[in-house]
């Protein structure tokens, strides 16, 4: 887990988080990412000790980030969070069935995350992981020649999560 943790660390502060508290969350995030996208994969669940020690980890690194260096981060990370979370919440309730609520919770952490970054990255790392959700899914009823089943939206979700932190920390977002 520490090699994990050294690893994410320093790949974060080398496209541009630093030694900051927010990397702590990152390095986190990333080195529970696998874990929490095989879960879903096979069991097709996801589990709120995962996304929600995520989302809980996230808030107290932002919040000891903003409160040491000032910065305003955190302001519109948490304002990114309720976003997400209130709209994946409503999807919930209005499609029950549809979506369950570890995916509500993985996508109100993946607000908190990407909204760290910019609204830019919010909006794609959503994007981007109901898009990659939506590739599977034509693929999968193009290989088994009917529709139906069920599709797990987790490792879509988190790989459009990546790929929106890749792209704000290269600054393309």
């Amino acid at each position: 887990m520490l090699v994990l943790l050294g690893a994410g660390g320093g790949l974060l502060a080398a496209v541009g988080l630093g030694e900051q508290p927010s990397t702590v969350a990152f390095a986190l995030f990333a080195s529970v990412t696998p874990v929490v996208a095989g879960i879903d994969a096979f069991s097709h669940r996801l589990p709120f000790v995962f996304s929600g020690g995520a989302l809980v980890l996230g808030l107290i690194c932002f919040g000891v980030d903003a409160l040491s260096s000032g910065t305003v981060q955190l302001q519109r990370a948490v304002l990114a969070f309720l976003v997400v979370g209130v709209l994946a919440l409503a999807w919930w309730w209005g499609f029950g069935g549809q979506v369950g609520l570890g995916d509500v919770m993985l996508l109100a952490a993946i607000g908190l995350y990407t909204g760290w970054w910019s609204w830019a990255a919010v909006w794609a790392g959503v994007t981007l992981g109901f898009l990659l959700a939506a590739v599977a899914a034509l693929v999968g009823r193009w290989r088994a020649g009917h529709s139906g089943g069920y599709l797990p939206l987790g490792p879509w979700l988190l790989g459009g999560c990546w790929g929106a932190v890749a792209l704000a920390a290269a600054q393309i977002l």
